[in-house]
């Protein structure tokens, strides 16, 4: 058996010893769900047990309180490593996105590789990021500088699809919130009003019109916040919020073009002031493929399989595309759970500490261990890499 195999047994070895101990973390984040920016007990948790593993530690990175950095780095010079962790919940939900397995998964393929770290050389990292469901705090932290250190990125991601997945690309996306203000009055008196509601149902019937024209790719859904407090006041004042997604961030830029002059004209027919808050961007996913197959390899290894995704498989976003601009990036799919059971629910909540969960955790943990330990011992599996990377196409969705 080649050295490297018996690295990857040593992983697998010390994961199912550490069993236990991820798991445990996994399943406290999930009771103690906390949304973006907020995620202080998970946060703690993690530091706590990275830095009893011997990790160096460095809470509120890049100017967010639940961010942080838990590096092992060996004397001797070789690449670094960054697996990402997410631990935000969903507001009223929980951990129906699965991030407690994120981070548990992330922890596990950490703590497996600094033995190994110390005879092959480089560095290994778990990068928190917060708020993937709400800021995108890899956007903040890519802002501050926090990845130009490192040469590779990776993590894993629950999912309800049957299979494995492995490449899955990812839409731009972004969020901008309308705020239309108007003047209150009695209902009787409605001439003496401006009505704020009806600018807002203007923005939605507006969009509506321009639907058939969205490109490939291209979606805006959206939900009122504010639209008044009693059916015999006039409101004056209406919020509503709307997400929208594209193929790439030049076609999302056009989308929100569009979308603004749909607000615009829905408050000017009625003669509301409009007030426009963004959301940062959140980019393309560029999976890279060598990565990708290395972690196939590494399912197989473990007895599994990886399976790359269809035309019409679901595509949504997330901030590691941003990151996936800055340096090689990938974030494969681990399965958990049947389709009949959606993404972003309670239900999904509840299987990510089930014994399919569980599972799920510990197979994520090893094959981001040894996709770390190839891209640490392999220089060609590196130029590849790097290669890719340099030489990405547009996203193909």
């Amino acid at each position: 058996m080649s050295v490297k195999g018996d690295y990857k047994n040593d992983i697998c070895i010390t994961i199912e010893n550490l069993k236990s101990e991820i798991l445990d973390i996994s399943h406290k984040i999930h009771d103690n769900p906390e949304t973006g920016l907020e995620e202080r007990f998970a946060c703690k948790l993690l530091t706590q047990s990275l830095s009893s593993h011997g990790f160096k530690v460095d809470c509120g990175i890049g100017g967010l309180e639940t961010a942080f950095s838990a590096v092992y780095a060996s004397n001797k010079e070789g690449p670094r490593i960054a697996i990402l962790a997410e631990y935000d919940a969903l507001r009223g939900i929980g951990h129906g996105c699965g991030h407690n397995i994120v981070a548990a998964s992330a922890y596990g393929a950490a703590v497996s590789l600094p033995a190994i770290v110390d005879e092959v050389g480089g560095c290994v990292a778990v990068i928190g990021t917060p708020a993937e469901e709400t800021l995108g705090g890899k956007i903040n932290l890519l802002d501050a500088g926090v990845f130009d250190i490192y040469d590779f990125a990776m993590m894993v991601h629950p999912t309800n699809i049957r299979k494995n997945i492995l490449g899955r690309c990812a839409l731009a996306c972004t969020g901008i919130t309308y705020e239309f203000v108007g003047k209150s009055s009695h209902s009787a008196l409605e001439r003496q009003g401006i009505n704020a509601l009806s600018a807002c149902i203007n923005t939605f019937q507006n969009i509506a019109g321009i639907r058939s024209s969205f490109s490939f790719g291209q979606m805006v859904n959206g939900v009122i916040l504010d639209g008044g407090s009693a059916s015999n006041i006039v409101p004056g004042y209406a919020k509503a919020e709307f997400c929208l997604r594209a193929k790439n961030v030049k076609e999302l830029n056009d989308l929100i073009e569009r979308v603004d002059r749909c607000a615009k004209a829905g408050a000017e027919a009625v003669g509301t002031k409009l007030n426009i808050v963004r959301e940062p961007l959140f980019t393309e996913r560029y999976s890279n493929h060598a990565m990708d197959e290395a972690f196939r390899k590494n399912l197989e290894f473990l007895g599994k399989q990886g399976f790359y995704p269809r035309k019409d498989d679901f595509v949504g976003s997330s901030d590691i595309g941003n990151v996936s601009l800055k340096l090689p990036t990938i974030h494969e799919y681990i399965s958990i759970a049947d389709e009949n059971i959606n993404m972003h629910s309670v239900e999904f909540a509840e299987v990510t500490t089930s014994e399919k969960g569980d599972e799920g955790c510990i197979l994520g943990a090893k094959a981001l261990a040894m996709t770390a330990l190839d891209l640490l011992t392999d220089n060609n599996l590196r130029e590849e890499t790097v290669y890719e990377f340099k030489n990405k196409e547009e996203v193909n969705l």
